[in-house]
């Protein structure tokens, strides 16, 4: 063998050196997909029963010291011979095949033809045994895919499976309900099918306080696959018979119990209104408030998606989360560990900053403005999404003075960071927001002093910067904004024979981490929240500020500078006066915005109404967020994983 050859193969099994940089990308994503596939595996909507030591009937025990170690041809002779003890060696020995934890020969068993006869034995009701190693069976299969599961329900099994619901055998009965579930997650279709045979009133007999609990959390978790998946939704006459049992499980103290109710309530809230008042006329939300406070995520998480589906819903709906006490529950959780978590308490209350004005001063009375300015300036990516659409959402529907209070939480410096962030939707919402503020400013004859607060965040030059983005759509809002609100020219863009509108320079401020928000559910997947965005055009030619100005040399660019050194003086003398007039008494310009008496940045306690003809700023409703009479539109569904 070469001598040469051992190092390099040594150097390519175990060190990065020697390795092409493809390869390495290459392993680090066939990591990265086994991790996930092994998450995935973990919060299946389906179940396979790998229990080693599973509760077996009391009656009609397996003799001593048979075999049931057989080859797949031996279980094929056994299945189909005429020997019951015969057929119960030979289903143990599928059911064993099917239990593997890794890669278990689902296929071999279909394509041997075995899934009729382990249907004919669940109706066996003399061998009780041989039922629940062929209901044990059948729920594996059902586990797999959605061909899979199909080959289950072809061969007959959910009438079968529903009749042992009624089995004297507890074990018998609770492997038809796991059976039951598994098929019933699989989709729309199977669910509906296993509801018009009837499957909920023989399913709901069987909550009791007299049943084990892990029978009892596998019943709940078959009763959340019956209330899981849309297009279409369960029946209204299953929502019906499902409601009250639900609220009843709801009370109860078992983790997986709570867990997989508050799934149950989450899917049958995530919809339309109507949907969401049938859940809410049940009285559910003090219940589900107190559950937000749990400290196992696994009933956190669902009962707060829960009440973020319930204010997507009307204003009373609204309203009644927030007098259930979610506002009171919901800082803490901005504060949570888990960004999970934040997304998620970002996500509601950006639904309830759609909402009027009554429920934004609600926002600011349990002091929510804090925690949100935090999480804009040290949240994750999804996080400080969800928490721009809150802002945008209170700027459209805020009173003035709810403005200022916006304002001065120190909202806007965190903004002005974002505006680098690469995601499209969010840096043109941003946008729109700052042109807002602007324009409710000028009416109050403020707009010097904010000017010069977004001058000294360093707003102006990021806002410049934003004239010559490759997507048209940004371009043109910060185009648009420094043109009506900025006017001094500059020469940024002078090398390119271009010039921009600039106004005041700061000193450039560190880049955040950006951020992006969700879809959550009302089509989590990937719901399309946001603005109506342009997609990128990066050939389209770029805005230019000043068409006159096209063609001037760097030179002639340059001796603008006294321009803006004049501009900026006449800009601070004016504000100076503004303060002086304002200190005096005087009342400068006439009465504006909605009132007398002063009123801007300076003062928030001042009592002042919006003016009624306020213009919105003039963007495209997002699609697919449902929206409560407001110019921003948010409710949308909240982002996170299901189980």
């Amino acid at each position: 063998m070469p001598t040469l050859d051992v190092p390099e193969e040594r150097l390519r099994k175990f060190k990065y050196r020697g390795k092409e940089a493809s390869v390495r990308r290459q392993q680090r994503m066939a990591v990265s997909l086994e991790l996930r596939k092994a998450r995935k595996e973990e919060q299946a909507l389906k179940r396979r029963n790998i229990t080693a030591c599973s509760p077996e009937p009391a009656s009609e025990k397996p003799a001593k010291g048979v075999s049931v170690s057989l080859s797949l041809d031996d279980i094929v002779r056994g299945v189909n011979s005429s020997d019951p003890l015969l057929c119960f060696q030979a289903t143990q020995a599928a059911r064993k095949m099917l239990s593997r934890e890794r890669n278990p020969p689902l296929k071999l068993i279909i394509d041997a033809g075995l899934i009729p006869r382990l249907v004919e034995f669940l109706k066996s009701s003399l061998h009780p045994h041989l039922q629940f190693e062929a209901a044990w069976a059948l729920t594996n299969i059902a586990s797999g895919t959605s061909e899979q599961t199909r080959a289950v329900v072809e061969a007959g099994a959910i009438q079968p499976l529903i009749e042992l619901l009624s089995s004297p055998c507890v074990a018998v009965c609770e492997q038809a309900v796991w059976a039951l579930g598994n098929i019933a997650g699989d989709g729309p279709q199977f669910r509906d099918v296993v509801i018009s045979s009837n499957a909920i009133p023989h399913l709901l007999a069987l909550v009791s306080s007299a049943v084990p609990i892990t029978f009892l959390r596998n019943i709940t978790w078959t009763l959340s696959n019956l209330c899981r998946n849309k297009n279409p939704y369960p029946c209204e006459e299953a929502v019906k018979q499902l409601l009250p049992v639900l609220l009843h499980l709801l009370q109860h103290h078992d983790s997986e119990v709570l867990s997989d109710t508050c799934w149950a309530l989450s899917y049958l809230t995530d919809g339309c209104n109507e949907r969401i008042g049938r859940v809410v006329d049940t009285g559910v939300l003090p219940r589900l408030v107190e559950l937000m406070t749990s400290l196992e995520l696994c009933v956190l998480t669902p009962s707060l998606r829960t009440v973020g589906n319930i204010v997507t819903g009307t204003d009373q709906q609204t309203q009644m989360a927030i007098d259930a006490g979610m506002l009171r529950v919901l800082p803490q959780l901005l504060r949570h560990p888990k960004s999970s978590i934040q997304k998620e308490a970002a996500w509601a209350l950006s639904n309830v900053a759609a909402g009027p004005h009554q429920h934004i001063q609600q926002l600011i009375t349990y002091n929510l403005l804090p925690p949100l300015v935090a999480l804009l300036k040290n949240g994750e990516f999804r996080v400080q999404k969800e928490a721009v659409w809150m802002v945008a959402n209170f700027t459209m529907g805020a009173t003035v003075n709810q403005l200022f209070q916006l304002l001065h939480s120190g909202v806007l410096e965190p903004l002005m960071r974002l505006l680098t962030a690469p995601d499209v939707k969010i840096v043109v919402l941003i946008l729109d927001v700052i042109s807002y503020f602007l324009q409710e400013a000028e009416k109050l004859y403020e707009k010097d002093n904010l000017c010069l607060l977004i001058e000294e965040l360093g707003g102006i030059d990021r806002i410049e910067a934003l004239q010559l983005h490759e997507n048209r759509q940004i371009a043109q809002t910060a185009l648009s904004i420094i043109e009506k609100h900025f006017t001094e020219v500059s020469d940024f863009g002078a090398d390119t024979g271009a010039l921009c509108v600039r106004s005041r320079r700061s000193p450039q401020l560190p880049r955040e981490p950006p951020a992006r928000r969700l879809q959550a559910r009302r089509a989590p997947e990937e719901r399309a929240g946001g603005l109506a965005a342009a997609c990128p055009a990066p050939d389209v030619p770029r805005p230019r500020a000043r068409t006159q100005a096209r063609g001037r040399t760097a030179a002639g660019a340059r001796r603008a500078g006294p321009a803006r050194r004049r501009a900026r003086a006449r800009l601070r003398e004016a504000a100076a006066a503004a303060e002086a007039a304002r200190a005096a008494g005087v009342r400068l310009r006439g009465g504006g915005g909605g009132g007398g008496g002063d009123s801007g940045l300076g003062s928030v306690g001042a009592t002042r109404v919006r003016a009624p003809g306020r213009a919105p700023i003039p963007w495209a409703p997002p699609p697919g967020r449902l929206g409560r009479g407001v110019c921003v539109p948010a409710r949308t569904p909240a982002p996170s994983p299901e189980p």
